[in-house]
């Protein structure tokens, strides 16, 4: 059975209640359309929409025990340098 979003954030939040340190690291700002728009045409290619969804509800860079790649061009873990 696949998770959807609702589920995820209900563990998300839990975890973060749970476990505050896991999400102590700093994360990129949550792009706005137009940034993901940008990098989907620098990619060439749309991005998933779950992975669309998560960057503009957390952003990306450092989540819990995970690294996520960011549309924040800016930033070391931006996708587009790190294809």
């Amino acid at each position: 059975m696949q998770m959807n979003r609702d589920d995820f954030l209900t563990r998300v939040n839990d975890a973060r209640r749970d476990h505050p340190i896991w999400f102590d690291l700093p994360s990129d700002e949550p792009p706005d359309e137009k940034l993901l728009a940008d990098a989907e045409s620098e990619l060439g290619a749309r991005l998933p929409d779950d992975f669309r969804w998560f960057l503009q509800e957390f952003g990306g860079g450092d989540f819990a025990f995970a690294t996520i790649y960011s549309a924040d061009p800016g930033s070391d873990l931006n996708l587009l340098r790190n294809q």
